[in-house]
């Protein structure tokens, strides 16, 4: 059997910190300038056990390269910076400053993916169909009530302009084909109504 294997994607992030000044170098061969690791955290200072990188520098000389400053000095990541006076011309170190580069993992943004897929998200589409349909047989059913209304109020205009008055009784030599029915009907009931009222009986 295969186990399923979870990944988990991360990022590393690296932010530097502010410039820490612990310590300052008094006169003397034994004293110096120590800004260590140690002493910044004994001094509550909140930093990281493992820096990434490091940056040290004279706080009255800012702006000068380290190398340039002709002192003779330890800046490491892994310990901070130990300045000695002894080891200088003239026996005196500056005060320095560093700062720490921290770096950390966090997650990624992206949720983390699996082998096994346990959801699917197909089953929620055919709610908007049924919702359509719907909409369409509403429309199929109101356009013939609207017509059959129209043609049952047109209907009555059109008999009784066509019917022919009942005084009539001789058929026009030249009808046409659509009012010659009408006419023969009026003559055939005018012929039935004498004939059984002047019969005699038998």
């Amino acid at each position: 059997t295969t186990t399923p294997v979870t990944t988990v994607c991360v990022k590393k992030i690296c932010e530097w910190s502010k410039w820490y000044d612990s310590t300052q170098p008094e006169n003397g061969t034994d004293s110096g300038d120590y800004e260590t690791l140690e002493n910044l955290s004994n001094k509550g200072y909140s930093i990281c056990k493992t820096p990434s990188s490091i940056e040290c520098r004279a706080k009255d000389h800012p702006e000068k390269l380290l190398q340039n400053l002709n002192q003779t000095v330890r800046c490491t990541q892994n310990t901070g910076l130990i300045c000695n006076n002894k080891d200088q011309q003239n026996k005196i170190c500056y005060n320095y400053q560093i700062k720490l580069l921290c770096c950390s993992y966090i997650p990624c943004a992206e949720t983390p993916t699996t082998t096994t897929v346990t959801k699917s998200t197909i089953p929620e589409e055919p709610t908007p169909f049924t919702k359509t349909i719907n909409t369409i047989q509403t429309i199929i059913k109101t356009t013939p009530r609207k017509e059959t209304q129209e043609q049952r109020t047109n209907m009555p205009k059109t008999s009784t302009t066509t019917r022919p008055s009942l005084g009539t009784t001789t058929p026009a030599p030249t009808a046409t084909a659509s009012t010659l029915p009408e006419s023969t009907w009026s003559t055939t009931r005018s012929t039935t109504s004498i004939s059984q009222t002047t019969a005699p009986p038998t």
